[in-house]
């Protein structure tokens, strides 16, 4: 079995996605003749030669599916879309946030209409989900439950590596995030927790991503209006900002994976996560959640951490890492395999 990938995700300024195409790599040990993209069509009949399955992600931030439409017809081996995001979300949120807080009622929102979505999807031999949140929202906006499926999520590593390291955990009052400051990512919504710990210091990395005049009046509105929030562009020194922070922001609304809190977390950041929340699927057990959207409840849960002593905060840390361990890179590569294996065309 060969696999390779194609995508439109090549030469994005993005972050979280980024970072887990980049593990997908090592996961599957692709190489960079493996990773294809839709604009190179000429590429097809070497697929079609020397791979047995192509994988397929997808970035929904697209107007135009024409091409790629086209490119996915002329493939000739099954075709597994790993869906890492739900398109329809991100427009509910974007006219989520701009009836109730944007002074400019913008609705523009770059992504395929449903129907041409369906089109895409269709042409699927298998589908991929990180999550089984988005795996019941995926089927029911599109009728495709006859399409085989799987959950897999992005692997966190070796297994030797994904142990807590505890030399990190400092107690301070730094925050830290690393991702798109965006509405689903619930970073406008640190606004309302400022007021509630004004001693507290929100470090925020990351770049504007897929809608990014939202996320860049987002950003602009919490700095502005957070005296003790910064933006600091994208993050090169991650050992600095593990060692830094001792708090990782992750109250999200919507996302698929937080491959970036994950990292922190075995690096020694302790997350607030959100209930009902992919975060929520994959901690179990983990004590700091706060109630989905509410404020008083994230902010009571940031006072438990700090009430928590540091031995403490270890062993519970210790515990959760040591749970995480099944996502790792030999475990998720045999589930990527066998779910391949089982899709005959």
């Amino acid at each position: 079995m060969k696999l390779c990938l194609v995508t439109n995700y090549l030469n994005k300024g993005y972050i979280n996605e980024i970072l887990i195409l980049n593990q997908l790599k090592t996961t599957l040990n692709l190489s960079p003749e493996d990773i294809i993209s839709f604009h190179d069509e000429n590429k097809v009949y070497n697929i079609n030669k020397q791979y047995t399955h192509a994988l397929i992600l997808l970035d929904y931030n697209i107007t135009s599916y024409k091409f790629i439409l086209n490119f996915l017809n002329e493939l000739n081996i099954p075709k597994i879309f790993i869906v890492d995001s739900i398109p329809e979300v991100h427009k509910q949120l974007n006219q989520e946030f701009v009836d109730s807080y944007s002074k400019i009622k913008d609705y523009v929102f770059s992504t395929l209409k449903t129907d041409d979505w369906f089109k895409l999807y269709n042409l699927a031999d298998g589908l991929v989900f990180y999550n089984s949140i988005d795996y019941h929202e995926f089927f029911r906006i599109h009728n495709l439950k006859k399409t085989p499926s799987s959950i897999i999520p992005p692997s966190l590593g070796k297994k030797e590596d994904i142990v807590f390291n505890s030399n990190n955990v400092i107690k301070n009052k730094n925050i830290g995030f690393n991702g798109d400051p965006s509405y689903p990512n619930g970073i406008f919504n640190y606004g309302f927790l400022n007021d509630k710990l004004p001693d507290y210091n929100l470090s925020i990395y990351g770049s504007h991503g897929k809608n990014h005049q939202k996320s860049e009046s987002i950003l602009n509105h919490t700095v502005d209006n957070c005296d003790n929030a910064t933006f600091y562009g994208k993050l090169k020194d991650t050992k600095s900002f593990y060692l830094r922070n001792f708090l990782y922001y992750d109250f999200v609304i919507y996302n698929s994976f937080s491959f970036s809190m994950y990292k922190s977390l075995i690096n020694g950041v302790i997350p607030v996560i959100g209930r009902n929340t992919s975060s929520n699927l994959y901690l179990k057990d983990y004590p700091f959640v706060a109630e989905y959207m509410d404020i008083d409840s994230l902010y009571h849960q940031i006072l438990k951490i700090q009430n928590t002593s540091v031995s403490e905060l270890i062993s519970i840390m210790s515990d959760t890492v040591n749970n995480l361990k099944s996502l790792n890179d030999k475990n998720l590569k045999g589930l990527y395999y066998e779910f391949a294996q089982s899709i005959n065309i």
